[in-house]
């Protein structure tokens, strides 16, 4: 060819089409296909999986697995049949404000109307935002949620592409208020063995689950300052009424030195604060930094009968009891 479009690594749309204009076929690609960290850099091609679809090009297309980088003028080293016959999936229900959400689906879709969302017959839908890229859509309301109150969500029907539709999705969501004492500090492991993990444990007796995507964990510098101010997780995980959960920066390190009966009640943080080994505070902050609970610890609150206070966690006596009560905290045996 005498002169070839310019086609960006991100992604743009390509077209076949007749000199009259007639489009015999296109497709809107995205770097996000590859899905390969590695491919996505450069060198490797996209190529189609299933010659035979013509619909949801985002599930039927991926990086070309031929060792050159790719199948020029020859059979596609992907090619497979690949039909699509399940509907759309909601994987997520996220709040976004004080009266807005978000609804992130397993593929694309085609755009709904308005009137096929309905909220608990209480909430009135104001508008839809629509992200193609994100394959979610963004309700806003005319009014905002109430504090701990769960909605119920049903959409009546959504069509991918491929024209695979749902039955009625049935979702719920809350704009939750993590208030004090609804987590308490219950144990901290502040001085670990050589190459171990400091760890926090938390208890829920909020009387509800809470996402702890919501809660933050952080220390205070030595003007008492709030520093190292670090989300529990990145990603929506419910934290159970009445029940323990472990935060700290290694995980196994934690399991590998002490007995864990539920190593999935371990979670392990992007970024943990440094606490140190004689004195400090542990401080438990909601998504709007407010003072959940907080413990200053010192080693003189060890049992003075342990002649090595290294690998040893203070523990909660009483969740009701004051948390810098001393009396309320013991070595743990």
């Amino acid at each position: 060819m005498n002169d070839f479009p310019s086609l960006l690594n991100a992604g743009t749309i390509i077209r076949l089409s007749t000199p009259d204009g007639l489009i015999i076929d296109s497709v809107t690609y995205s770097d996000d296909w590859y899905i390969d960290s590695a491919k996505k850099n450069g060198g490797w091609s996209l190529e189609k999986i299933d010659l035979n679809r013509f619909c949801g090009d985002r599930n039927n297309w991926i990086a070309t697995v031929d060792v050159s980088g790719g199948t020029p003028g020859k059979i596609n080293s992907v090619n497979a049949p690949n039909p699509e016959n399940l509907p759309p999936e909601l994987l997520e229900v996220n709040l976004l404000s004080a009266s807005s959400i978000e609804l992130i689906f397993s593929e694309s879709f085609i755009l709904p109307d308005k009137n096929d969302f309905i909220v608990d017959n209480v909430l009135v839908i104001d508008s839809l935002i629509f992200n193609e890229e994100k394959m979610s859509i963004t309700i806003i309301f005319e009014s905002q949620l109430d504090w701990n109150m769960e909605y119920q969500l049903s959409i009546s029907e959504l069509s991918d592409e491929c024209g695979n539709v749902t039955s009625t999705i049935y979702a719920s969501f809350s704009r939750q208020v993590i208030g004090v004492g609804d987590l308490v500090i219950n144990e901290v492991l502040y001085n670990p063995f050589a190459s171990g993990a400091d760890f926090v444990e938390l208890y829920n007796q909020s009387g509800r689950g809470i996402d702890i995507s919501k809660m933050r964990l952080a220390t205070r510098s030595d003007s008492l300052t709030l520093k190292s101010i670090y989300p529990l997780s990145r990603n929506k995980v419910e934290f159970p009424d009445q029940s323990y959960m472990v935060f700290t920066n290694d995980s196994e390190n934690v399991i590998s030195n002490y007995w864990v009966p539920n190593p999935g009640s371990i979670v392990q943080m992007e970024s943990f604060p440094s606490y140190p080994d004689d004195e400090g505070h542990v401080v438990l902050l909601n998504d709007s930094l407010i003072v959940i609970d907080e413990f200053a610890y010192s080693e003189t609150m060890q049992s003075k009968w342990l002649s090595d206070k290294i690998g040893v966690s203070l523990e909660r006596r009483l969740f009701s009891g004051e948390t810098n009560d001393p009396r309320n905290w013991h070595s743990a045996s």
